[in-house]
């Protein structure tokens, strides 16, 4: 009996140490992780930050680092509120998989049966474009794409005759208790949820946005406008992380199962997305996040690991989470966030040399971003201003000179002519000017049409999208293809003595400008043959 009771106690004796040792180990984890993450706060010059931990249904860390408004000095806390961006995605996706659980909507109903229309909308399905896979053949190819993505907005309406705010609002906010959370229209300048006095605490704890000026330093900027499934939600880390565990808890485990499975695309290839999340693999666990980026102020990151029940929500009043790090093509080892989770919670205490490289990688670009003064800055109120008024003035002067001192007649009503008979250089004017045309329109649309986040966020405008839209979002690219010739016209004038020295310098004056113009674009992604693949789909 004694001998039993011996025995016994070392069984407890061992439990109690492993347990022990597991929580010192745990608590280590959480301290370096603590470090780490106020130096990325540091190193990417973030205001404000919010960070919440947890395992399953516990709350292991929430800190807030830095400060949600620097002229007030008011500190960011985990409950401090702001605009998601694209982690509005997730939440879109729970509700269509909750309908479908329920038996009121299928995934694999056609999108044309809600009023979804693309080129290709006969064959897409609601999986498809809740796994971004519905451009060319649906469900072959990976395109992440914001616009298709916020046109699920039919389906709520469908099912439920509310418009997705108020859906969002009974369904979600109300049913899970989400207290920081709210549909994010614009009132005034301010996010606010339809007006709605519950949402007013909401209002009075959202923070500032900043971007970073031409001298490093953190500049206020507006509130990112707009609202739908793809974008727009306001929320905090902690609710966030609260809407995570309900979800865990409300949606069946094969719904899960189906949310977060990888999809085999064409030719073999991963589509690193399921319903509503980025899935990936790694070392033996299954991860499921999402980012959101919405330039120049906001971005976020959020990260489950379906293996070990650790999750990680984190979110900025500034866009350095998200812009530098590439994520939009679904790997989430590039960002330094991920690196930091994996190190220090998810294989602590292991060896994991396949991270050493993504590693290195993030520490030049935030190396970069230390000392980082944005090239559009000088650009925007300096270079771009003298660019803009320089090609402005030469559409204006050069048919003006050239009406002046020709005579008007059937020979220089040509547009293309044969530069082998004499001195005329006709033809080289007109492609300048075409050229100087092409780069007012990207100004006009740049400052008046098209959000940033277009061009910088999206590898294209989208199908489905108005004429007018896919001919503006190919100009840069344009742009771009004609400028060499442009420069080849350049060197014909001067070795042909085309025209007047003093025209052929103006010529070469503009042909500099409109590669100072490309470069401007070049820097903000605004050149990139994929925006030409709209016409394909």
């Amino acid at each position: 009996m004694k001998s039993a009771k011996n025995y016994w106690s070392v069984i407890i004796l061992l439990v109690s140490l492993s347990s022990v040792t597991s929580l010192a180990q745990e608590s280590k984890g959480i301290v370096e992780f603590d470090r780490l993450m106020s130096q990325l706060h540091r190193d990417l010059k973030i205001p404000g930050m919010s960070v919440v931990l947890s395992q399953e249904d516990s709350i292991l860390f929430e800190k807030g680092y830095g400060y949600d408004d620097l002229r007030q000095l008011i500190k960011a806390e985990p409950g401090t509120c702001y605009k998601i961006a694209s982690l509005s995605k997730p939440i879109a996706a729970y509700l269509l998989m909750l309908y479908q659980q329920r038996g009121i909507i299928s995934l694999s109903d056609k999108a044309s049966d809600f009023d979804i229309s693309f080129r290709n909308s006969s064959d897409i399905r609601l999986y498809h474009i809740l796994s971004h896979s519905s451009e060319g053949e649906p469900g072959k190819r990976f395109h992440y794409n914001g616009y298709r993505f916020g046109s699920l907005d039919s389906v709520f309406v469908s099912v439920s005759g509310l418009s997705y705010a108020s859906l969002l609002s009974r369904d979600v906010i109300e049913a899970l208790s989400l207290n920081q959370t709210a549909p994010g229209t614009i009132s005034g300048g301010i996010p606010i949820a339809l007006d709605d006095p519950n949402y007013v605490n909401i209002v009075d704890n959202l923070t500032k946005y900043y971007s970073l000026d031409e001298k490093g330093q953190a500049r206020e900027v507006q509130y990112p406008q707009g609202f739908g499934p793809s974008a727009g939600l306001v929320s905090s880390a902690l609710d966030y992380m609260h809407f995570l565990q309900c979800q865990d808890n409300l949606l069946a485990a094969n719904t899960q199962n189906n949310m977060y499975q990888i999809v085999e695309g064409r030719k073999g290839n991963i589509i690193p997305y399921g319903m509503g999340w980025f899935v990936q693999d790694f070392k033996e666990h299954h991860f499921a996040w999402h980012y959101g980026w919405n330039p120049p102020g906001v971005s976020a990151m959020v990260i489950q690991d379906r293996t070990s029940g650790l999750k990680l929500v984190v979110m900025a009043n500034t866009d350095v989470l998200s812009r530098p790090f590439e994520l939009k093509h679904g790997d989430f080892l590039k960002s330094p966030l991920t690196q930091v989770f994996l190190r220090t919670m998810v294989f602590q205490g292991e060896e994991v040399p396949e991270l050493v490289a993504y590693e290195r990688e993030s520490e030049i670009i935030i190396d970069k971003l230390k000392g980082e003064k944005p090239f559009v800055s000088f650009l925007s109120k300096i270079g771009i201003w003298v660019i803009f008024l320089f090609l402005l003035s030469a559409l204006i002067l050069w048919p003006l000179a050239w009406l002046l001192r020709k005579p008007w007649n059937i020979k220089h009503r040509k547009l293309f002519i044969n530069v082998r008979y004499g001195k005329n250089f006709t033809f080289f004017r007109y492609y300048g000017v075409v050229m100087i045309v092409i780069c007012l329109m990207i100004s006009g649309m740049l400052s008046q049409e098209v959000e940033l986040m277009y061009w910088t966020d999206f590898p294209g405008i989208i199908a489905g999208a108005a004429i007018y839209q896919n001919v503006f979002i190919a100009l840069p690219s344009l742009l771009g293809i004609l400028l060499p010739l442009q420069l080849i016209w350049t060197i014909i004038i001067w070795t042909g003595k085309y025209g007047t020295s003093n025209w052929r310098i103006q010529y070469s004056l503009v042909s500099l400008a409109l590669i100072a113009y490309l470069a401007f674009l070049i820097n903000w992604n605004l050149v990139n043959p994929a925006y030409y693949a709209f016409w394909l789909f």
